[in-house]
């Protein structure tokens, strides 16, 4: 039996450096694993069939270099080119992943509710808490009785404009990333069970009618840092969890991309606080009940879940 050479195994040496070397930036894993049983010829056939542009120097690393130095060539010509990593990441993970439906849908609906209940009531511009009860607003008393719909009815209806904009703004901002990192049906299922989180924890907390989003956008924003957490290693470095390196099976989020969306966060975080403080009927305990839920199914959700990656490496 022949015995495997360095040749041969040059496609998983070659896997196993760039992974050690990119850890911090996002990486195409899917294509990698194409080159894992490739030898020197098969690692540059395989590029070469991507249709990866490399200058000679890189290309004199694969057929003379080790699989190290091959890596090291390839990762500094792939940084030279990235002028915009958030272009650069958004582009690779469009090319992976279907457009946003789940989201623009969700606005749809949210705005479309609001638009029956402003012409039903009559009233475009603020509605009473008689109106939103009617149409399904959360009210601990009737919700935890035996109205449990009203967990997930109340996050369709909004009390006015301002308060529907506010929501549906932050919805779009991080609905559509999330939504092509989970895939439409979990990032529904996420959405509408941090919707109905949020609902038990406001119905739970005080006798008030509530309503809106903000529950459920919350807890978007609660599975995107538990995504951004793992990417860190955490919460392996506190309890142990055992798997793959985060680094090693998930893309991460460039760092502008994310300044975008923690200022978004911020507004949004700091607008659903005043606004909770000004109406009574948007309840800041589901604002916690919906992140609390974010978390929790974030950390379940990226433990276990190795997210869909784009298939081209430049």
């Amino acid at each position: 039996m022949r015995t495997p050479t360095d040749d041969d195994r040059f496609g998983a040496r070659f896997v196993a450096e760039v992974r050690r070397r990119s850890r911090s930036t996002f990486w195409p894993y899917t294509t990698l694993t194409e080159l894992q049983g490739a030898d020197r010829q098969g690692t540059v056939e395989v590029l070469t069939r991507l249709h990866v542009d490399m200058p000679d120097n890189v290309w004199t690393a694969f057929r003379d270099g080790s699989p190290e130095d091959a890596a090291a060539a390839f990762l500094e010509e792939v940084a030279a080119r990235r002028e915009d990593p958030v272009e650069d990441f958004e582009r690779l993970l469009a090319g992976a992943t279907s457009a946003p439906l789940a989201t623009p849908l969700l606005i749809a609906v949210n705005v479309a509710v609001f638009a029956a209940m402003a012409v039903t009531t009559e009233r475009p511009f603020s509605q009473t808490a008689a109106d939103l009860l009617t149409w399904g607003a959360n009210f601990g008393p009737l919700t935890l009785r035996d109205q449990w719909w009203r967990t997930l009815s109340s996050a369709f209806l909004h009390v006015n404009p301002i308060h529907l904009a506010l929501n549906m703004a932050a919805l779009w901002n991080v609905g559509r990333l999330l939504e092509r990192l989970l895939g439409v049906r979990l990032f529904c299922a996420v959405y509408l069970g941090c919707a109905v989180g949020g609902s038990l924890a406001s119905a739970a907390s005080r006798d008030i009618v509530s309503v809106g989003a903000s529950g459920a956008v919350f807890g978007l924003f609660g599975s995107l840092l538990a995504y951004v957490a793992r990417q860190h290693g955490w919460p392996s470095q506190w309890v142990g969890w055992r798997g793959s390196r985060p680094r090693a099976s998930l893309p991460a989020v460039p760092s502008g991309l994310l300044r975008r969306l923690r200022q978004s966060a911020i507004a949004f975080v700091g607008w659903n606080v005043a606004f909770g403080l000004m109406y009574r009927g948007i309840d800041n305990a589901a604002h916690l009940g919906g992140l609390v839920a974010g978390l929790a199914s974030g950390f379940l959700i990226w433990r276990g879940r190795e997210v869909s990656r784009p298939s081209s490496p430049a």
